[in-house]
């Protein structure tokens, strides 16, 4: 990593790293989905998709400048690395990967890791996602062409990644009264956001395109709330719509 600095003088490098436990080594699936991450490519010029699903600010080698204003809010203690990278992403002039192990990941059996314990304090954890999120949107202002396409792609990854594992992990539950309270909170974070924020393909995805799994793991009272989530969802959507 440090070679790649002395001779490019990148401001950011990018190591790969991989999960292992007590009874395998495995490579995280962004890696196997998004081949560009194996590749020691420069991607400064072109920030995409395959980028942004790399949040992690472990693995990382950063110039000093770059970050010595960064500060991790301790209010904060569940993804509280996507904002810090969205910011090293939007502010480094030149990043680079490098295409090797650099780093291991320990995924534990037990409930003894935040990433672990998150589905089961799920209130907490949306409040983290949520507030999260508003710190790293802040990143992307103002909202520019160029930079509205990446925020985009932020804002997926929140969803699609973040929000859906969290999500996923209470209806698989089937505790009715966190299901409630859950459907209570995205909704309300939902009516707060810009139309514009919600008509991202990654609430369609995650929400209206699993509908019916969802449904049927659930009690009529919470699908009640489910049905009024897609609802506040459509609305904002044809609000974007009408706003173009």
């Amino acid at each position: 990593m440090m070679g790649i600095v002395s001779k490019y003088e990148a401001d950011l490098v990018l190591g790969m790293y991989k999960n292992f436990n007590k009874n395998e080594e495995y490579l995280p699936d962004i890696f196997r989905k998004y081949a560009d991450l194996n590749k020691a490519i420069r991607v400064t010029d072109n920030l995409n998709a395959e980028l942004f699903w790399n949040v992690n600010s472990c693995g990382k080698l950063y110039k000093k400048e770059l970050i010595q204003n960064l500060y991790f809010l301790e209010t904060i203690n569940y993804i509280e690395d996507q904002p810090f990278s969205m910011y090293t992403y939007l502010n480094a002039k030149k990043i680079f990967l490098a295409p090797s192990i650099i780093y291991y990941y320990r995924t534990r059996e037990q409930f003894d890791s935040l990433s672990l314990v998150a589905p089961k304090k799920p209130l907490s954890s949306l409040k983290n996602i949520f507030s999260s999120f508003e710190i790293g949107k802040e990143y992307f202002e103002p909202i520019s062409d160029n930079n509205i396409i990446l925020f985009n792609i932020y804002i997926s990854r929140v969803v699609a990644g973040s929000l859906k594992y969290i999500f996923e992990g209470v209806i698989k539950d089937r505790d009715e009264l966190v299901h409630r309270k859950v459907f209570e909170e995205i909704i309300h974070w939902i009516n707060s956001l810009d139309p514009w924020i919600v008509s991202n393909d990654g609430f369609r995805q995650v929400f209206v395109e699993n509908a019916t799994l969802y449904m049927n793991l659930i009690d009529n009272t919470s699908a009640k709330l489910y049905i009024e989530l897609l609802r506040v969802i459509k609305t904002k959507m044809q609000l974007a719509v009408s706003e173009e």
